[in-house]
């Protein structure tokens, strides 16, 4: 049956009854428009700083590792300068007793005991540049030999120097022992000084010099005692277990920078104290 005006009218407005349910307000379109850009501002920061953190964590698992392994500098708070402090790094040492087995050290002075002394601190005088020179809290001074450089000593290598004069002291005063080092730590008198008594101002320089850095480092590691079953009595274990500063690293550095021979009655004018 055909459909008449009325009709049509009619269903003309049902249909544009059903597509105005469908539509949205335009205040309720911007309101939810305002909301989804909200929500993806916070999602923009959310992932930002997401990203951010997995960055960090990521450079943390690379550096700090390496870090560990190669760049363990340990600097004292308020310590002084030494243009050695770069290479410091610390490990563990169990120290040796002595008595169940001897070091290379030991033992009446031998080519080769002696060998091992002087290998320690054979390093001896170091040169260092200026702009290093200038960071120390005592000046030195520049040498002719190296132009634009200073000379400077570990006080490390001065230490077991004195410490090996000891030994030598020590063991030459013993006559059942003889060699070479012995004889000539034992014939102390010259023209000037029958007595030797420069001699044992030098060797007593050198206990007291120890006894000041033995007391300046301090050594707070723990010395324990165990039950000794054959005496049956505590005794202290020698070889107790240190935390000590990597001491051929240290020597390698003044390897690296041993000072050439210089005449020391020669005055080099130094630019640090203003002079031409």
């Amino acid at each position: 049956m055909p459909l008449n005006e009325t009709s049509v009218s009619l269903y003309s407005d049902e249909l544009d009854d059903v597509k105005a349910s469908f539509l949205v307000p335009d205040s309720t379109y911007y309101i939810l428009l305002s909301e989804h850009k909200e929500r993806e501002k916070k999602l923009s920061r959310t992932l930002t700083v997401q990203w951010a953190l997995i960055g960090v964590l990521t450079c943390a698992l690379i550096i700090i590792p390496f870090s560990l392994r190669y760049g363990r500098n340990y600097w004292i708070p308020d310590e002084l300068y030494s243009p050695a402090r770069d290479v410091i790094r610390y490990k563990t040492t169990v120290f040796d007793s002595g008595f169940e087995r001897k070091t290379k050290y030991m033992g009446p002075p031998t080519e080769e005991n002696e060998q091992a002394w002087e290998d320690l601190y054979q390093a001896g005088i170091s040169i260092i540049p200026i702009d290093q020179a200038a960071k120390l809290p005592n000046k030195t001074v520049p040498i002719q030999e190296a132009p634009g450089y200073y000379v400077v000593q570990l006080d490390v290598f001065h230490q077991l120097h004195c410490l090996n004069q000891l030994r030598l002291k020590i063991w030459g005063s013993n006559p059942v022992h003889s060699g070479v080092a012995v004889k000539s730590s034992t014939d102390n008198s010259t023209d000037s000084d029958p007595l030797g008594l420069q001699e044992m101002d030098h060797l007593d320089h050198c206990v007291d010099s120890i006894r000041q850095s033995l007391m300046c480092s301090s050594d707070i590691s723990a010395i324990i005692w165990i039950w000794h079953e054959e005496s049956q009595a505590t005794r202290p274990l020698a070889n107790s277990t240190h935390t000590c500063r990597d001491f051929e690293a240290v020597r390698q550095w003044a390897l690296d920078r041993q000072a050439p021979e210089w005449d020391e009655s020669i005055h080099v004018a130094d630019p640090l104290k203003g002079e031409n």
